[in-house]
């Protein structure tokens, strides 16, 4: 039977996790006719928080419209 040291190997820091896992995560606020809902984005890691946040509007302001999308941080 394997132990925990035998995987100790394996285990990766967050930097690996993210490249793995695709990136990193923005929260969005988005103003909807029910009020805001946030939700949480994903984008690339070597993406500046300017690109994200640029990205994140052309994705989601054709549908809830320019000023209901919000980026509020991206880590």
């Amino acid at each position: 039977m394997k132990t925990l040291k035998n995987f100790e190997a394996f285990k990766l820091n967050k930097v690996q996790m993210n490249a793995i896992a695709g990136g990193k995560i923005c929260t969005v606020t988005i103003e909807t006719e029910d009020g805001p809902m946030q939700i949480k984005a994903v984008v690339p890691n070597d993406m500046s928080n300017d690109d994200a946040s640029a990205a994140i509007h052309d994705k989601y302001d054709i549908v809830y419209g320019g000023g209901n999308v919000c980026v509020t941080r991206c880590s």
